[in-house]
């Protein structure tokens, strides 16, 4: 992935295996067999989500745990690194039209809105009538604060962390996308950030989750 800010997009290659996660590699092995069913014949078509943020997340996803977190008062500050936000129903639609209208063997990113953490911490929270975290944290500090997390869920609590060393090394990059090839070939519709998070908020708040 390109560093600093610049946009990836579907030409661009992989390359965080050091800080990619046991669900980010699964990933990106299964669609290196999707890519192979697709030069074998099969009409398959490859969709990569973004960072999904909506209602009707009942696990939470990690995108809804984020949320939670901030409405709870539960993130001390902010740290470097942003990603790119998409409305769940933008993802459902887009697997639709991939299916519809994608092209066979090619991929197709569905996103939507690149921010930075600080961006989305603070949309969340004036939503939410919350103070947002204001204390920046340096990234060493933030990577060194997920290590003794991940350390502390496997020697002593023995529960799943909050974070671990690898999710917020990855966090701390801008993980921001170009889905232009999405809205040009498939007709990917895009949804305001604000007006996600309001769904995401509302309906935690409606089943009592915070």
């Amino acid at each position: 992935m390109p560093e600093g800010r610049a946009l990836a997009d579907e030409s661009t290659r992989f390359d965080l295996f050091p800080i990619a996660n046991e669900y980010i590699l699964t990933k990106w092995l299964s669609e290196r067999v999707a890519l192979q069913f697709a030069a074998a014949g099969l009409p398959v078509v490859i969709v990569n989500p973004a960072f999904p943020f909506g209602p009707r997340d009942l696990a939470p996803t990690p995108t809804g745990k984020i949320v939670l977190a901030l409405l709870r008062g539960e993130v001390p500050g902010v740290s470097e690194g942003g990603f790119n936000c998409v409305d769940v129903d933008t993802v459902a639609a887009g697997h639709v039209l991939a299916e519809e209208k994608g092209r066979v063997g090619e991929r197709y990113i569905l996103g939507d809105h690149n921010v930075t953490l600080r961006e989305l911490f603070q949309v969340v929270c004036d939503i939410g009538g919350v103070k947002a975290p204001w204390l920046p944290i340096p990234s060493g500090l933030a990577a060194g604060i997920g290590l003794g997390i991940e350390l502390w869920a496997d020697w002593v609590s023995h529960e799943e962390p909050r974070g671990t060393y690898k999710s917020i090394r990855y966090a701390q990059r801008h993980a921001w996308f170009d889905p232009t090839k999405a809205r040009r070939e498939l007709g990917l519709p895009t949804v305001p950030l604000r007006a996600s998070l309001e769904r995401a908020v509302a309906w935690f708040r409606e089943r009592r989750m915070v």
